[in-house]
């Protein structure tokens, strides 16, 4: 038999005369915007005049990923800014938190997981002469055949029509591309190229 306290009960009904008026408070979702960004999503609005809401030692993402900032997004989400993800599953944990209400932060709701993204390589083109461009790749590239093979290439210009390229490497960070000679210097090009080389591990 259940001891009723007062007259509308309390004990396994909550503290208020008709249980409790709030559903557990704390992270809903977290999701990785970008390669260093993170959406953390809390079950409803929080207090933010909350100090710890957007101190960074008030957050950890397993497998280690370091915080660099956190900041407000909207009344119930927040962004972590971190080091470059990898292509792997992370739990994000929170230590302190308090809804709009004052509701405090649930124990079983600290933490949410998330797929983390892996940034491919770019790279920038620049003209260095009527017939050759040189592609400067974000990251050390694998000297491999990928790297100069021709049909990983296409340079259009505007009108999208294509010019011949025959790519010649000169380092794992850029590649030299040689044009048909009959290249129009003053024309604008786009270069680019699909799938990326494999990076250098």
């Amino acid at each position: 038999m259940v001891d009723l306290i007062g007259p509308y009960g309390s004990g396994e009904y909550g503290a208020g005369p008709y249980g409790s008026a709030y559903p557990p408070f704390g992270i809903e979702s977290a999701t990785a915007l970008t390669n260093t960004l993170v959406r953390v999503r809390y079950t409803a609005l929080f207090d933010a005049a909350f100090p710890p809401l957007l101190s960074v030692s008030n957050y950890s993402i397993s497998p280690a990923l370091t915080i660099l900032a956190v900041a407000l997004e909207s009344a119930q989400t927040v962004l972590l800014t971190t080091h470059p993800q990898n292509q792997v599953v992370y739990t994000v944990t929170v230590q302190e938190a308090l809804g709009y209400f004052g509701q405090p932060l649930d124990p079983n709701l600290d933490e949410a997981m998330f797929q983390g993204i892996l940034a491919l390589p770019s790279f920038i083109a620049i003209a260095t002469s009527k017939t050759r461009v040189r592609a400067f790749f974000s990251e050390v590239m694998l000297q491999n055949p990928s790297l100069t093979d021709t049909s990983q290439y296409v340079l259009t210009d505007l009108n999208n029509n294509p010019n011949r390229a025959i790519p010649t490497t000169r380092s794992s960070w850029m590649v030299f591309v040689a044009l048909s000679r009959y290249s129009t210097a003053s024309s604008q090009k786009s270069l680019t190229n699909a799938p990326p080389p494999p990076t250098l591990i």
